[in-house]
């Protein structure tokens, strides 16, 4: 009887296997990983092909806008990378912080984009560039984040799987 008790309350901690639609969750995450690598790649090259040893030395204000959006896009995609790994690991471990790490994730991506398109809008404007596809990943990131953050917070299968 007590053995029936101690092992009901263990299988209880453990949760339920990652299932349907959360699979789904963890592709996202594992695709993101993947574009946040290629993108900090080609951030990175394209940085190393400007000319960012002149920053401190030039009086070129295009240049000193240029780099220090390199700057911003390198630390804003090597800290999400980190938070994302952190997220994929508490994922697949089944941790209960996940949901709440995916949400921060999600908040975290908004931020950072919503800053990116300030950034690269004011320097359009200063280069008679076009800016107006901007926005666009912003939109895909609201949208992507507040589904699967109503079917975390809400959904049976994920309260039941991130237990731990």
């Amino acid at each position: 009887m007590i053995q029936e008790i101690s092992l009901q309350e263990n299988s209880q901690k453990k949760g339920k296997p990652i299932t349907g639609w959360l699979w789904l969750v963890g592709i996202s995450m594992i695709a993101s990983l993947l574009t946040i690598i290629i993108s900090l790649t080609t951030t990175i090259t394209e940085f190393l092909q400007d000319d960012w040893q002149q920053y401190f030395q030039t009086t070129d204000n295009l240049l000193k806008i240029r780099i220090s959006i390199y700057l911003y896009l390198i630390i804003a995609m090597v800290v999400s990378l980190i938070i994302l790994i952190w997220t994929l690991k508490s994922f697949f471990q089944r941790r209960k912080a996940f949901i709440n790490l995916f949400l921060g994730l999600i908040g975290y991506s908004i931020l950072t984009e919503i800053i990116r398109i300030l950034l690269l809008e004011y320097y359009a404007g200063l280069t008679g560039q076009d800016a107006s596809t901007l926005e666009s990943n912003l939109v895909k990131i609201i949208i992507v984040g507040s589904i699967a953050g109503i079917y975390l917070n809400k959904g049976k299968n994920p309260q039941q799987t991130f237990v731990k």
